[in-house]
């Protein structure tokens, strides 16, 4: 029993240990959000929440999104618009922009319906 357990465990670790692979790496930043659209693009924020990075070939590369001027920490979250159009949302303070080109445009918003004036997203 023992050494079917140790057969087990060492097929698993090998088997899923071959799953992940380190693609790109910026040493002292910590992942605060990550998104990946439907169309296989990815998006990360990192710690301090002030960037977007955005990588189109799996996160082998990435580069920084282009944002409104903003004023402090920012919040984004991916959701779908009222015709089902993929799109990224980032709200910071009492601010919120949206965009439906992957993040190349951002457009101000109304506060949604639901989030209070005391929350973020």
């Amino acid at each position: 029993m023992v050494r079917i357990l140790i057969a087990l465990a060492a097929f698993l670790t090998a088997t899923l240990s071959a799953q992940w692979q380190l693609l790109a790496r910026k040493d002292g930043a910590e992942v605060e959000r990550f998104y990946q659209s439907t169309s296989g693009m990815l998006f990360v924020q990192l710690s301090g929440g002030t960037k977007i990075f955005r990588s189109f070939d799996g996160g082998v590369s990435w580069s920084l999104l282009e944002l409104p001027s903003l004023h402090g920490e920012l919040h984004f979250a991916p959701c779908a618009d009222s015709i089902g159009l993929e799109a990224l949302v980032i709200e910071t303070g009492a601010t919120f922009y949206r965009s439906t080109d992957i993040g190349l445009s951002w457009q101000e918003i109304p506060r949604p319906q639901g989030i209070p004036t005391s929350e973020s997203i």
